[in-house]
């Protein structure tokens, strides 16, 4: 199940693309402002298989990472 959902993110993110993934979070790179609105709903959707919420995580850097924890 989990190799399958992987392709499944790729796919539905566009550009960004899950890098590290775990119980404990979720992190995506290639992200833009223009589609932090289409990860986190990936992110929820990885936590919720973990029984947890996704929870965007603070991050000031600009670098194209977007890391969301499972709470």
């Amino acid at each position: 199940m989990k190799y399958t959902f992987l392709p499944l993110l790729l796919i539905l993110s566009g550009c960004a693309a899950p890098v590290l993934s775990n119980s404990d979070s979720i992190t995506f790179s290639g992200v833009r402002n223009i589609n932090i609105a289409t990860t986190f709903p990936l992110a929820q959707q990885h936590c919720e298989s973990y029984g947890k919420n996704a929870v965007p995580q603070e991050d000031n850097a600009r670098d194209g990472y977007k890391t969301f924890l499972c709470r």
